[in-house]
């Protein structure tokens, strides 16, 4: 499992265990630092909800709720192509969701605003003309 892993971090969790494959091993879910994109579980049928509950809280599934979020949206037609025009990453757009609100609750006790305007769609990614953070201190 080891050698196929790709680039990245991953965390392994076991209420039973201090390290897995030499990798150290947290207690539950919630223990994990920041929030992670995917969760592969593996236990008893018996745990299996609570687990995906964790996960969720933890961003996993993140990206497909954002992109189902910004479908739902009546102008998501100009993503579409709309009236023949280009096809607009929406994908691209559901990830700068993901990514804002990652960074907005990884530092909720330090951020005291938060302004991106305007975001510019293209067929593939996304810009950012202006941001701004401002932080307490």
């Amino acid at each position: 499992m080891i050698e196929y892993m790709r680039e990245g971090s991953y965390y392994f969790v076991n209420p039973g265990r201090d390290e897995v494959f030499g990798k150290p091993c947290y207690r539950t879910v919630e223990e994990v630092p920041g929030s992670f994109d995917l969760a592969v579980i593996c236990t008893p049928q018996g745990t299996v909800e609570a687990l995906l509950k964790s996960s969720r809280a933890k961003g996993a599934g993140a990206e497909a709720e954002a992109l189902k979020m910004l479908r739902s949206l009546k102008g998501y037609k100009l993503f579409a192509g709309y009236r023949g025009g280009k096809k607009l990453d929406g994908q691209a757009v559901a990830d700068l969701i993901v990514r804002v609100a990652r960074m907005a609750a990884d530092e909720k006790d330090r951020l005291a605003e938060l302004d991106i305007n305007p975001v510019f769609v293209y067929e593939t990614g996304v810009a950012l003309a202006d941001a701004l953070v401002l932080k307490y201190d």
